[in-house]
């Protein structure tokens, strides 16, 4: 089976870990990493390149949105 990389942006760190605790035991994700801000997001996604990033719309230095223009630029 082919595995997804995927990746979380969200400034509630337990949340991400939770995100990810729950879904460890899915054979076809593969977890590129967490990021807590949106410049971190960018850094991140422009790093590992992951096929999903789930993204929250609140982060403390900017928007979900603003992260998600920014990476269909690149």
């Amino acid at each position: 089976m082919r595995k997804v990389s995927v990746a979380i942006a969200d400034d509630h760190k337990i949340f991400a870990e939770g995100i990810q605790s729950v879904t460890k035991e899915v054979d076809w994700i593969e977890w590129a990493g967490s990021a807590h801000g949106a410049a971190e997001a960018i850094a991140l996604f422009r790093q590992k390149q992951p096929e999903v990033l789930l993204l929250d719309y609140h982060l403390p230095d900017g928007k979900g949105s603003e992260v998600a223009a920014a990476l269909v630029r690149y």
